[in-house]
């Protein structure tokens, strides 16, 4: 049977730690003679939405530990931020470079067909991936799995969306799953069965990293005029949602957690549903009877953050908006000035997101603590226009661009 759910709280000292505990447990229960095959499963470059770079390291290095390296890579979701996410990690084991160095891809020259026994779907999986360790790094992110009202709408957890997106990587028909269509929560449930049917026929065995650093719900997404004519037919008003750029709903929770589960392949569909239904209750998103057995974890993982759905109110003219989006700038400048004041660190810009990993996202996805502090160099002019400025998100002058 197996093990108990295992649970670390983060520390930003050393924000790799507690991702290295778990991946070093995971890692050792993993067949010695097979390959490891490392899947991310992305969303869209922003935090919630993806692994976050030190988690990322932590299981890395517990590879590394272990001489797992180098690893075989399944990119799940959006591959544009897989390869993005390995260019931010991976520097502390390779000098000067990033992870890209610890994985290798598949070959895509052979290619093996399987069909599944429940729907007769056809697959073609890459024949260098059959038989080896898949371990899953992905973001903890909730999905509606239907169009009610926040408060009472059902939600699809972060297993259920590994599994359906594993289960329609491989798929023959996957033409319609690509257009940017968000799947019904009925294909949700098919597609993770198809998917946890995958672990079993594909890989000899299947672990799972969840990097609880945020907590973020996907925004049901109404239907618009560009991709409506591309749906297929019968497709409800309020399931469509651009693939490439996904939006969250309300605010980013906090947990500051990393969640390891292992053998996910043994462990039945309903037991990982169970898990996903535990994670939004513990978040606060629907009042489930208080008798459901929760999952067991080898140590108490804690109070959880509450998860907020809500949306501020916005001006609806564009100019109003405008000038509501400085104000609110302002007011957080403000807010980081007092707070250096206070003896914190001199920040360049305030936290974009919520709890304390927010610095640290900022420096290690943007590179922006580190080309400020280069402009800030003495006898460069620079220097001022670089603090004071920067109402834009992307990045400061002297970062690297990706």
């Amino acid at each position: 049977m197996p093990g108990k759910l295992l649970v670390r709280a983060q520390e930003l000292g050393e924000p790799a730690q507690a991702a290295r505990e778990v991946a070093e447990q995971l890692v050792r229960a993993l067949p010695r003679q097979r390959p490891v095959t490392l899947g991310l499963l992305t969303r869209g470059p922003h935090p919630g939405l993806t692994p976050t770079p030190w988690v990322l390291d932590g299981v890395l290095e517990a590879l590394a530990a272990d001489e797992r390296t180098p690893v075989q890579l399944l990119s799940l979701g959006q591959g544009e931020t897989s390869e993005l996410l390995l260019r931010r990690a991976g520097r502390r084991l390779v000098a000067g470079g990033d992870a890209r160095e610890l994985v290798e891809r598949p070959s895509q020259d052979r290619w093996v067909a399987l069909r599944s026994r429940a729907g007769g779907r056809s697959f073609a999986v890459p024949r260098g991936l059959i038989g080896s360790s898949l371990l899953l790094v992905a973001p903890l992110l909730l999905r509606p799995a239907d169009q009610g009202r926040a408060t009472v709408r059902r939600w699809s957890g972060p297993l259920t969306a590994s599994l359906a997106e594993l289960g329609g990587s491989w798929s023959r028909r996957q033409a319609q799953a690509r257009a940017g269509l968000r799947p019904s929560a009925q294909d949700m449930r098919r597609r993770a069965g198809l998917g946890h049917e995958l672990l079993a026929e594909v890989f000899a065995e299947a672990s799972l990293v969840l990097d609880a650093t945020w907590a973020g719900a996907l925004a049901l997404a109404e239907a618009g005029p560009g991709p409506r004519a591309s749906a297929p037919r019968g497709t409800a008003r309020g399931t469509l949602e651009s693939a490439a750029s996904p939006s969250l709903a309300g605010e980013l929770a906090a947990p500051d957690r990393v969640i390891g589960c292992a053998g996910l392949g043994r462990r039945s569909p309903s037991e990982l549903a169970g898990l996903d239904r535990w994670l939004v209750r513990a978040l606060g998103l629907t009042a489930v009877a208080g008798d459901l057995p929760g999952p067991d974890f080898d140590r108490s993982p804690g109070r959880w953050p509450t998860l907020e759905l809500g949306h501020p109110a916005e001006p609806t003219r564009l100019a109003d908006r405008a000038i509501a989006g400085l104000r609110n700038h302002g007011q957080r400048l403000q807010r980081a000035a007092r707070s250096s004041r206070r003896g914190g660190a001199l920040a360049a810009l305030p936290a974009r997101v919520s709890g304390r990993f927010a610095g640290l996202w900022t420096e290690r996805w943007y590179g922006e603590h580190q080309s400020l502090s280069r402009v800030r160099q003495p006898g460069r002019s620079r220097g001022a226009s670089g603090v004071t400025s920067g109402v834009s998100p992307g990045p400061r002058p002297g970062a690297r661009r990706e």
